[in-house]
């Protein structure tokens, strides 16, 4: 067969009635019964689907444990192939391949993978926080967070809060802004190479600023 001929595996389908397009090959949503406005382009993807409407699955294996959470869009090889939970946006190979919660975003190569079980969190960058179940935090910047297994933490920056792991509550801003004690809570590190050594401290720059200066009134 030709890339244009379809054999007897169901390598397309369309429902008009639902608004579901299948393109794939025999297993792409394969289980589908009732779900509607759904997508589904690549082998395997959103092979377990059933009732779920509003999700769009583009990639192999993308969406692949999908079953009835409605609003998921997956995008890229194995993008969200354990993720089980409404409202879920993966785009880049293997983003949210953890086992995430609801309500998650993932940007990036294994972005919010490993790992991760959290919820409500949002991740760009590769490898970003693939590790342990941190609820509600966010991660911008290549590895940013990327061994935190605690909640409500933010870094943004290039592997900005690298170290943390259990302290929850902290803030790291900047290029390598980071902490030394991983465990401790309510950290900020404002400013490239800045590092929190203490809970409950905010540090503004490295050890070579020496001076700070607010603007003229």
């Amino acid at each position: 067969a030709t890339a244009l001929e379809f054999t007897n595996r169901r390598q397309l389908q369309i429902a008009t009635t639902q608004h579901n397009i299948v393109i794939g090959d025999s297993t792409a949503g394969e289980d589908m019964l009732t779900s509607e406005k759904t997508t589904i382009v690549g082998s395997r993807a959103g092979d377990q689907l059933t009732t779920a409407d509003n999700c769009t699955f583009i990639g192999a294996d993308a969406g692949g444990a999908a079953t009835d959470q409605d609003n998921c869009t997956y995008v890229g090889n194995a993008a969200g192939i354990a993720a089980a939970y409404a409202n879920g946006t993966a785009v880049g190979s293997g983003a949210l391949s953890g086992s995430p919660g609801s309500n998650c975003t993932a940007l990036g190569y294994e972005a919010l993978g490993g790992s991760f079980s959290g919820t409500s969190s949002v991740r760009v960058g590769v490898e970003c926080l693939d590790a342990g179940d941190a609820d509600n935090s966010v991660g911008v910047g290549y590895r940013a967070l990327t061994a935190c297994t605690a909640n409500d933490s933010t870094a943004l920056g290039y592997q900005a809060g690298l170290a943390l792991t259990s302290g929850t509550g902290c803030t790291f801003v900047g290029k390598g802004a980071n902490t030394s004690a991983a465990t401790q809570i309510n950290q900020t590190a404002i400013g490239c190479n800045s590092t929190s050594a203490l809970p409950n401290e905010m540090v503004l720059g490295d050890s070579s600023v020496h001076s700070i200066r607010p603007g003229s009134a």
